[in-house]
């Protein structure tokens, strides 16, 4: 079932399937929506049951700083709380590579086959 949130008139496109909720982010997502996303997926997941991993798929972002690591570190956390699965998929070369720099590939990128 494919759907999109309008977040900061940002689009946000997503796919729920078999318990899995992904996330389609472009580029012009920034820590204000990131964090307006953490809310619209706390209501997804109380209408949803049984959902049990959230990826974010990142391939359109060319850049990600601090601030947005730390914001996805805390979706994590509650997701986590809450035992649902997190975490990004397909960085671009430099994206990986600043999330690695930051010693947080282990935390947002586990699972993934590089």
């Amino acid at each position: 079932m494919k759907k999109s949130i309008n977040i900061l008139n940002k689009q946000i496109n997503y796919q729920i399937l078999n318990h899995k909720i992904h996330f389609i982010l472009n580029d012009e997502v920034d820590i204000k929506t990131i964090s307006l996303l953490s809310s619209e997926i706390k209501k997804i997941i109380t209408e949803i049951s049984a959902i049990s991993e959230i990826e974010f798929d990142i391939s359109n972002f060319t850049y990600i700083d601090s601030l947005m690591l730390g914001e996805l570190m805390r979706i994590k956390k509650r997701l986590q709380n809450e035992n649902i699965k997190f975490r990004l998929i397909n960085p671009s070369a430099k994206v990986k590579f600043i999330i690695e720099s930051a010693s947080f590939e282990p935390f947002l990128l586990e699972g993934e086959n590089w």
